[in-house]
């Protein structure tokens, strides 16, 4: 899914050969964009999905945990920098009294196997598609935040 990319690397892409393209002209926001996106690969009969922001970088071995993970939803460990440190990003949490959310995030690398999380981000993110079928699609009324939250939420309540 390219969401009106502006650099050269739908380009670099093309070049494969083995990737299908959906393109928009206009950034439709996230939801829109992935929605159509999602479309696209169940119409060619894709068991899972694999939302992915594009300046996520990946390790050699980050597909294998995602795929052979017993959760319907799932993420890896999103590592990034903030003034100047690494963070580790494991999923986060939300107060649903106040309507808040919270990243568990530790500055050090760490295997969280246990504990309540609500919702894993968007920026890299694989869901079943029998997930899709059984509550949809992301909510279009989000532009960009929150979407990924929202759709864990109701994943979970189904």
């Amino acid at each position: 899914m390219d969401n009106a990319s502006n650099d050269n690397s739908l380009g670099q892409i093309d070049k494969t050969k083995k990737v299908q393209i959906v393109r928009n002209d206009i950034n439709l926001g996230f939801s829109k964009a992935v929605n159509l996106g999602i479309k696209f690969a169940l119409k060619k009969n894709a068991g899972t999905i694999i939302l992915v922001n594009q300046d996520v970088d990946f390790t050699n071995d980050f597909i294998s945990p995602l795929l052979f993970n017993n959760n319907d939803i799932v993420s890896p460990v999103i590592k990034f920098k903030r003034n100047n440190q690494w963070v580790y990003d494991y999923g986060g949490l939300i107060n649903f009294r106040i309507g808040r959310i919270h990243h568990r995030e530790l500055d050090y690398p760490a295997t969280i196997s246990k504990g309540r999380i609500d919702y894993v981000g968007g920026c890299c993110m694989l869901i079943k598609s029998k997930v899709i079928e059984n509550i949809g699609l992301f909510d279009e009324r989000f532009f960009m935040y929150f979407e990924d939250a929202d759709y864990c939420v109701r994943a979970r309540k189904s």
